[in-house]
């Protein structure tokens, strides 16, 4: 009897044991893995508003019945029909008031406020993650803290699809390790990037308020490195302008003709040959507010 408690003990310690390490294992894990946490808080909120729009849109719930305004010369806009009468649209800048038809699927139009064409800006600002860089010739690597991302985008739309933008920005992460030979050390230092990107969008047309839209993007790059921990790694401050390429993907909602907001996943490439790194690969999601004019 004594036996199969002692048994019994031992199989719960080892048990107590193996669970302490696995939540251990699961803390280090999370607590090293920063594109995970990342990803993790840019997924929470992207599903709580998104989730909370679609809720209240009745152009994707139906709970609002969407009519159409047409106008004399030919203008078309879409609209709830509990807004129908909330002003007095004598329709003077479209030849007149206009006639209220109910939409339907087989009725498409080219859907307002969305305006197709004209100049615009585009200011958006978000989190950025840079991914580990090795650098002179693989004999240090450098890791770098969670940081921000700002941009303003000045364009000029052409048409419903097409759209062409120059976009400055603004990158700034803190240095948090630099390892060398399999040895790391805790530094002080930052990684700021300033990019000056040419960007040609596609925006996908849709019949409601939602646009989804998708770019490329070429250009050079402002870029400052500073560490002070090691004189033989160029401790200091070192400059440099490079190649810079991107990529975005995002979606935007219109809150009337001239004005809407979104959010924008980017990736960005820097060829950082000028300061002894690999490419320097940058991550970033933004809110982004569109004024058109």
């Amino acid at each position: 009897m004594n036996m199969n408690i002692k048994n019994k003990v031992i199989q719960l310690t080892l048990n107590s044991s193996y669970w302490d390490f696995s939540k251990r294992g699961v803390r280090v894990f999370w607590e090293k893995n920063l594109l995970l946490k990342f990803g993790v808080l840019c997924f929470t909120f992207l599903w709580f508003v998104v989730s909370n729009v679609f809720a209240n849109d009745p152009t994707l719930t139906g709970n609002d019945p969407l009519v159409i305004k047409v106008y004399p010369d030919g203008t078309k806009v879409l609209l709830k029909s509990s807004e129908v009468g909330t002003t007095n649209d004598n329709g003077a800048a479209y030849g007149g008031p206009p006639k209220i038809m109910p939409y339907t699927n087989g009725n498409k139009v080219e859907v307002e406020p969305i305006a197709s064409e004209g100049f615009y800006f585009a200011p958006a600002i978000g989190g950025a993650v840079v991914q580990d860089v090795n650098g002179y010739g693989g004999d240090v690597s450098f890791s770098f803290n969670p940081g921000v991302r700002c941009d303003l985008s000045i364009g000029y739309r052409l048409n419903e699809w097409f759209s062409l933008e120059f976009a400055p920005g603004f990158i700034y992460n803190s240095l948090q390790t630099i390892t060398i030979q399999g040895s790391q050390y805790n530094v002080d230092g930052e990684l700021i990037q300033v990019p000056l990107l040419i960007n040609p969008i596609l925006t996908i047309p849709t019949d409601s308020k939602w646009e989804p839209f998708l770019g490329l993007g070429v250009g050079g790059v402002y870029t400052s490195q500073s560490n002070n921990a090691f004189s033989y790694y160029s401790s200091g401050t070192t400059t440099a302008w490079n190649f810079c390429y991107s990529a975005l993907a995002g979606v935007q909602y219109h809150l009337e003709q001239d004005i809407s907001f979104g959010f924008i996943y980017k990736f960005t490439g820097v060829n950082q040959s000028g300061l002894n790194y690999d490419d320097v690969l940058t991550q970033s999601v933004q809110a982004n507010a569109t004024f058109r004019f």
